[in-house]
């Protein structure tokens, strides 16, 4: 069964672009009043003329006026004006690209960090070049630029090794690039080197960390890491949310529902924030076989946010996995509206479709739906897997099943999935297929994961007809939480049915 992995939210670095000036007033509308008094002023001096050097001073306070008020294009013409008059003052295209930031153009924001570096830097007493050097780096990390942000940022640190904004930085720029170990290395020392540091900064750049370990698969250390960062502060809904998603990774499904439900706290009127978490939280009652929990979450998603594709694909794999299969296919059938133009989609959505049909007995359906699959993504090699069952075990077109079950063989390049497993089978290669099982078994950590791969293991030993193999699979996965249900209606399992040991695990044969 299909299921769509989620994103889990990252927090990243604050934008934040220092300017080498900044005016405080104590309240907002005496603020406004002293910018528009301050304009006035600049206004009458500049009329009156002066030296190069001093009008361009008058230009540049001017322009900062202009920015408490939020007119950055007036602000940005004083700014040009100024760097116009005294080309050489590096500070007025430092200024000219905060103002560009705060405006939201980075590319022009970048090109007046740059030149100011060009003056800057070799000029002797210049102090904080660190902050326009980040300040060049968070544009070019906006810019997706990740290579170019990380020489500009170590050139921050390497102008004063104790910024703790320029670890920050690099802690989110390697995130983008996947150096988890690199971002976690990065963050410890944006803690170690703030200067009277927050609760709420404290608290955030645990979090990051905690995100970088997460990604590095340490998850323990990044739950104690979350655990700190709410510790810190504990109105940080994202630590509650991703440690959840954490919880979730190591199998600790109780702890991880605490969570989103925490978190859900955090996001009342955000309607699309908390659909993503009720369907999170409808993610982990699957872990916990709670099918008619998930259903109700992932329903409750979707009446928040009519748009959240992913709530709709787990809406429908919690159906499957309730045996609601016309229900399952109901919800697939919309999903369809959603990615009309989307082939490789589409192909997912028929296979899925496919697969209900199929424990429905619509075999002709099944064969019907598959083929639509593949005529959209040739590529896709589950479609030929239900395809050969179906030619197989319903249709007895052995020669069919064959070459379908070849096709997946040719297709699947990982080697590892449920259908390249059993089409080895099906073809003559079963101690082939039993082997990759059993070594998924012994490298797999994820207590979910293993579950399902004995009870493959159960199925495959059983259609092996090595019911002793079977039955110790099966008893290892119901023991360990799967559901009763799926073995009894799995036809795989029909070869053991009538063994003492498969009754002694099953019970008297109602579903769980």
């Amino acid at each position: 069964m299909f299921i769509l992995m989620r994103k889990i939210p990252f927090i990243f670095f604050l934008l934040i672009f220092i300017t080498p000036s900044i005016s405080v007033f104590a309240q907002e509308n005496s603020y406004e009043k002293n910018c528009r008094i301050g304009i006035e002023n600049y206004t009458k001096l500049i009329k009156k003329g002066g030296s190069k050097i001093f009008l361009a001073s008058l230009y540049t306070k001017r322009a900062s006026d202009y920015v408490g008020l939020k007119k950055f294009d007036e602000a940005i013409k004083d700014d040009k004006m100024a760097t116009t008059l005294d080309p050489q003052n590096g500070y007025n295209y430092w200024e000219l690209g905060t103002i560009y930031n705060q405006k939201g153009d980075f590319e022009q924001a970048l090109t007046s960090y740059k030149k100011a570096i060009a003056i800057l830097k070799d000029k002797p007493g210049i102090e904080e070049l660190e902050i326009v050097y980040c300040n060049a780096a968070q544009d070019e990390y906006m810019l997706k630029r990740y290579p170019e942000a990380l020489t500009d940022d170590s050139l921050s640190i390497a102008a004063n090794s104790q910024y703790s904004r320029a670890y920050d930085l690099a802690g989110d720029i390697h995130m983008m690039i996947q150096d988890f170990a690199g971002a976690e290395k990065d963050y410890t020392n944006a803690m170690m080197n703030l200067k009277n540091p927050d609760d709420q900064q404290i608290s955030i750049l645990f979090t990051k960390r905690a995100d970088a370990r997460r990604s590095s698969k340490k998850l323990k250390d990044a739950i104690n890491d979350y655990t700190l960062a709410i510790k810190a502060f504990a109105g940080n809904g994202i630590a509650y949310w991703n440690r959840a998603a954490t919880y979730h990774l190591n199998s600790d499904y109780e702890l991880a529902t605490a969570d989103y439900t925490t978190a859900m706290g955090f996001y009342k009127g955000s309607n699309e924030n908390l659909s993503k978490l009720y369907d999170d939280r409808a993610v982990n009652e699957l872990g916990q076989n709670l099918d008619a929990q998930a259903i109700r979450d992932d329903s409750t998603a979707i009446a928040m946010n009519a748009s959240n594709r992913i709530a709709y694909f787990n809406l429908a794999n919690a159906y499957t996995q309730n045996a609601d299969y016309q229900k399952g296919i109901n919800v697939m059938n919309k999903l369809k509206t959603f990615f009309a133009d989307q082939k490789n989609v589409l192909a997912i959505l028929y296979f899925n479709i496919a697969n209900n049909e199929y424990f429905l007995n619509q075999f002709d359906k099944v064969v019907d739906d598959c083929s639509k699959a593949i005529e959209l993504d040739p590529t896709y090699s589950s479609s030929y897997y239900y395809r050969a069952k179906v030619y197989l075990k319903k249709k007895n077109d052995k020669e069919l099943a064959i070459a379908d079950f070849n096709k997946v063989i040719q297709l699947d390049t990982s080697k590892k999935t449920i259908d390249y497993i059993f089409s080895l089978f099906y073809v003559g290669r079963g101690d082939e297929a039993a082997a990759i099982l059993q070594d998924d078994v012994l490298s797999t950590t994820d207590n979910a994961l293993v579950l399902g791969d004995y009870y493959n293991l159960a199925c495959l030993y059983s259609l092996m007809n090595k019911p002793d193999e079977a039955n110790i699979y099966l008893k290892k996965a119901i023991d360990g939480g799967y559901a009763k249900k799926y073995a009894i209606a799995d036809e795989d399992l029909d070869n053991i049915r009538n063994t003492d040991d498969y009754k002694s695990t099953i019970g008297n044969g109602t579903s769980q």
